[in-house]
């Protein structure tokens, strides 16, 4: 079993052992085993964590809670629309007026940035920009593209107006067009539920699903702890 289930389980556990102990079943000596890399949990001891944690056996896993990689500062955030701030679904009106679902609890956490001057992006391969723009004017979002270029090339062009590196910024999308800039970028990011080839290659795996606050998770368990 890989080493980094250990640090997970150590990254969730923390001080608090007696208390998980209590609340899993699992002894005190096994748990501090296995945070100290001495005892291999079984999947009953592993399912245990994640009912506990609510948190997916996946994550626990196959992607570690800490990043590995040193994330130098990040200076901007860009956010992919469809099944990143929306959970993929194409909704249309009986007229035929399309709608999306957005979180409110993601549109706090960009808000809470771009109220601080925090520069945020919206970058999408969608169609209707109406809705994204009007979503973005409302969180303040300053730098917004719906369209079919390469979504590296629009970031290399706002990196370029910012005066930033591309290991400067930090991304979270969902979808094949999303790879070019997950693997350029310094902290890169998918929801729960994004296709598999992204989320062998994002540093950090939500817990969250597409449009269920997984920006709000990135946000705060992540994204804050790298801006200086």
């Amino acid at each position: 079993m890989k080493s980094y289930i250990y640090q997970n389980i150590k990254f969730l556990v923390g001080n608090d052992i007696k208390e998980v102990s209590k609340k899993t079943g699992i002894s005190k000596e096994v748990i501090k085993e296995i945070t100290l890399r001495i005892h291999i949990p079984t999947p009953e001891q592993i399912c245990l964590f994640s009912d506990y944690f609510n948190i997916s056996t996946e994550i626990l896993l196959k992607k570690e809670l800490k990043i590995k990689k040193n994330v130098p500062p990040i200076k901007f955030l860009v956010i992919d629309v469809d099944g990143v701030l929306t959970d993929g679904g194409m909704y249309y009106t009986e007229g035929g007026d399309e709608f999306k679902k957005f979180h409110t609890r993601d549109g706090m956490g960009i808000k809470n940035l771009t109220e601080k001057g925090f520069p945020v992006a919206l970058l999408s391969s969608g169609f209707n920009k109406k809705i994204i723009q009007r979503r973005a004017d409302l969180l303040k979002i300053k730098y917004v593209y719906v369209g079919t270029e390469a979504k590296l090339n629009i970031l290399s062009k706002w990196c370029k107006q910012l005066k930033i590196k591309m290991g400067e910024v930090a991304y979270i999308g969902d979808d094949i067009n999303d790879l070019e800039v997950i693997k350029k970028v310094g902290l890169s990011a998918c929801p729960a539920d994004a296709v598999d080839s992204i989320k062998r290659h994002a540093d950090v795996i939500t817990d969250k699903k597409g449009g269920n606050a997984c920006v709000r998770e990135f946000i705060d368990n992540w994204l804050l702890n790298t801006i200086k």
